[in-house]
């Protein structure tokens, strides 16, 4: 059995719980969501094809998870699912553009109930930012992620932050800038399952940019944590809300379609890869 073949958000609940006795202040929240990127498409699950130094960079610091599952392959219902901890079926919004009823409560509510700072900068897609918990909102084009770095800088210096930072990289339709490089037909990788021909290979020319250009956007968070000095202090946890919008892969409950890059960089996270291990088997030891 694979360990973590589980909803994502029960790491969150665990480490929520084994960190809040090792920090004499609160500790800081980067959540970082992509949009439409499969795992298998990042250099930190061997994709030699794409350049993320950024991400490799984050990795060394942190944990990577090699088999995290989203709760939906779809846009909406996946966001919804992270922010309340719940089932798709569970939060009142259960397909795509079905805004989060007000019923519902998120974690984001209670972070702020607690005195954090709370910011969702780009992409939404789930109900009024207000609504969801967040005390400041904006957004950017093309990338989303064009206002990250403002936030950062303009934070409340007096209190802890949890920041939502939502990229629309890498959704289509492609938009081409000088904020990452570009890449050339002959250097794509065409996976066996869909058609090797010019135009497939042309139109994962754009898909491979604005992954690079997410890259980008998170050296610059990671650069102004460390100009502030504050990483130490302060946990990235980077995911994708579905898979690639390629045939077989966004929408479908494939692996590159469902399967999320889940990536946890911080403060004693390495110290919890013991505790995540001996959790989870005690909770599926339950199961069989």
């Amino acid at each position: 059995m694979n360990y973590f073949k589980i909803p994502i958000l029960l790491s969150w609940f665990l480490f929520g719980t084994y960190f809040a006795q090792a920090f004499n202040k609160p500790p800081n929240f980067v959540f970082i969501i992509t949009d439409d990127i499969s795992a298998e498409d990042l250099s930190i699950y061997g994709n030699q094809s794409i350049e993320t130094p950024n991400l490799e960079r984050l990795a060394m610091r942190g944990l990577v998870f090699d088999n995290a599952y989203l709760t939906a392959s779809s846009c909406s219902p996946s966001r919804i699912s992270m922010i309340t901890g719940r089932y798709p079926h569970n939060t009142g919004a259960p397909e795509i553009h079905v805004p989060l009823p007000n019923s519902q409560n998120t974690f984001v509510q209670e972070l702020k109930k607690t005195g954090y700072h709370t910011v969702l900068s780009g992409k939404n897609h789930m109900a009024p930012p207000d609504q969801l918990g967040f005390v400041e909102h904006s957004e950017g084009r093309p990338a989303g992620s064009e206002k990250w770095l403002a936030h950062l800088q303009g934070r409340p210096k007096d209190q802890p932050f949890f920041f939502w930072f939502a990229s629309h990289d890498a959704h289509r339709d492609w938009q081409v800038n000088d904020q990452a490089r570009t890449y050339l037909p002959s250097q794509v990788e065409v996976q066996p399952y869909m058609y090797d021909g010019p135009l497939t290979r042309k139109d994962l020319t754009g898909y491979y940019h604005e992954i690079s250009r997410l890259d980008h956007y998170v050296g610059l968070v990671l650069n102004e944590l460390e100009a502030q000095g504050i990483m130490d202090n302060t946990y990235v946890i980077l995911v994708s809300d579905n898979g690639r919008p390629f045939p077989r892969s966004k929408t479908y409950l494939y692996k590159n379609g469902i399967q999320t890059p889940l990536l946890i960089s911080g403060p004693k996270v390495n110290q919890g890869r013991l505790v995540l291990s001996i959790y989870l088997r005690q909770s599926l030891s339950l199961l069989d």
